[in-house]
């Protein structure tokens, strides 16, 4: 299963409040006050709501574009 371009950028903020927050708070109180405050929905799967996918649109503007393929654990991808 592929992911968009937006919610790729909403898996990666998910993780970002994992990031900050220690590792036995899990998906508790502390993680759903983190990522409601971030523009996640207050849940363990904690997805981007309205407000969030505004923003996130706003700033892929400014990205490139995302590089498009599997990931292999096997060939190293040349760097540009």
């Amino acid at each position: 299963m592929w992911l968009s371009e937006t919610e790729t950028l909403g898996v990666l903020a998910h993780e970002m409040v994992h990031v900050c927050l220690e590792p036995k708070v899990k998906h508790g109180p502390k993680f759903k006050k983190l990522a409601q405050a971030i523009g996640l929905t207050p849940t363990k799967d904690a997805g981007p709501d309205a407000g969030f996918l505004g923003w996130i649109e706003r700033v892929r503007a400014d990205l490139p574009e995302f590089p498009k393929g599997a990931l292999s654990l096997t060939t190293k991808p040349k760097q540009t």
